[in-house]
């Protein structure tokens, strides 16, 4: 196996397993290899999980927010983006200092947005496969790279005891960005060239169950309901 170019002191954990932790879904995935990503730094603040990404972010940055699950968000897209800079690529860190490690299908956002029907273009769709092309047309697991931030986000939710329309939106825009994630993968799997199907549709389904794990049954029927207003 060709190495990694890592920009963080990542490496493989000792088996597909992520082991064992306080968030079920994380304990549960077996079914993608997953690495680790250890903190670079100290922190201290009042919630874990802000806690966990500060820790891994450098001493000087921009990502910090007065709402810790914008915080999160947003340091989140720079865990990802140096869990890994090699080409064809898509580090994602999921908390707990774990992280996946995807390839990327030969797709453009371009390709992705025109096989979106219509019916399903809502609140986000214009934002992440329109505008957006201009710097990841043709990286098409940056969509992965959002749908992990708002899964973060919608842990850091229920971290605060949030409910009902209390930042209902990160969970909100987690599930639409779910469809187009699954339309991007569908394109994927038409390509016979490309091995990462496996994987990739895997972890689809693992982060799906994760983020309606992480917001309950009722916020997940009012972001749905939410959703479709749009």
């Amino acid at each position: 196996m060709r190495s990694l170019v890592l920009a963080l002191a990542v490496f493989v954990l000792g088996c597909r397993n992520s082991g064992i932790s306080d968030d079920p879904p994380l304990a549960r995935a077996e079914d993608f290899l997953w690495v680790s990503v250890p903190p670079s730094k100290n922190f201290s603040h009042p919630l874990p999980l802000v806690v966990d990404i500060e820790r891994r972010l450098p001493l000087k940055h921009d990502y910090y927010h007065e709402d810790p699950v914008t915080w999160v968000h947003e340091g989140t897209h720079y865990i990802n983006s140096n869990i890994t800079r090699e080409k064809g690529k898509q580090g994602l860190y999921l908390t707990d200092g774990r992280a996946v490690i995807l390839d990327s299908p030969r797709l453009t956002l371009e390709q992705v947005a025109a096989a979106v029907p219509a019916k399903d273009r809502r609140t986000i769709y214009q934002t992440y496969l329109i505008d957006q092309r201009q710097w990841w047309n043709k990286e098409p697991l940056y969509l992965l790279n959002e749908w992990v931030a708002y899964g973060n986000g919608t842990a850091c939710r229920k971290s605060l005891n949030k409910t009902g329309r209390d930042r209902i939106d990160t969970v909100r825009f987690a599930l639409e960005m779910e469809v187009y994630v699954k339309v991007m993968a569908d394109l994927a799997r038409k390509d016979p060239y490309y091995k990462g199907s496996q994987d990739l549709d895997a972890f689809i389904v693992w982060h799906g169950s994760r983020i309606r794990y992480l917001a309950g049954p009722e916020d997940v029927a009012l972001a749905e309901s939410e959703m479709l207003k749009k």
